[in-house]
């Protein structure tokens, strides 16, 4: 792909993502892409070399699932849970990679289907939730099942627009670490657990 088709490639990506965040509102946290720097942040405490399962929540337009699936191994999987009907059809329409699982379902369904695919537990889990809308009772359920989903010593990596998450992700991850992204619109705030 040419540095053109790659620029004309990435503005369709943010006036899909833009129009999706504005026409559902409250399901999408952001109307712009992450930036690769956001990106980066996000995808970096997954252990590329040995991890065999990645989880997903919230893909979007598959921005962190791309950085993913570039370093992941050969016989890796990442499974993503998306629940926006238009950023299901896009990202199953094109990632073609046999790595990658779309599943149209919630992120509170992912237990579940890990197990109900035999793919057990996973060694990362990576989350673009607008979680700072979700109520209070649908966030307990998420950060709940992500601890579930999870190998003993394996991160979840979550990130919000606020620096006020500490107290409840330590909740669910008493060992993490916080890390601000500014080269983002807007700045972001990377919160990285791991599983005791």
């Amino acid at each position: 792909m040419s540095h053109h088709e790659s620029f004309l490639s990435r503005l369709k990506d943010s006036l899909f993502f833009s129009w999706s965040g504005l026409k559902r509102h409250g399901m999408v946290g952001s109307v712009a892409p992450s930036s690769p720097w956001l990106t980066r942040e996000i995808c970096r405490r997954i252990d590329y070399p040995n991890a065999l399962l990645v989880v997903e929540f919230g893909p979007g337009s598959g921005v962190f699932t791309r950085e993913i699936l570039k370093r992941l191994r050969p016989d890796a999987r990442l499974v993503a849970f998306e629940l926006n009907d238009e950023f299901v059809h896009r990202l199953q329409g094109r990632i073609t990679d046999p790595r990658f699982t779309c599943v149209h379902a919630g992120a509170e369904t992912a237990h579940e289907f890990l197990q109900s695919e035999g793919l057990g537990d996973a060694d990362a889990l990576i989350s673009g939730l607008p979680l700072a809308y979700f109520p209070e009772e649908a966030r307990t359920a998420v950060l709940q099942g992500a601890v579930r989903l999870l190998k003993p010593g394996a991160t979840m990596s979550q990130f919000r627009y606020f620096a006020n998450f500490g107290e409840e992700f330590s909740l669910y991850f008493p060992e993490f670490d916080m890390k601000k992204v500014p080269l983002n619109l807007p700045a972001a705030y990377v919160y990285h657990g791991k599983k005791a």
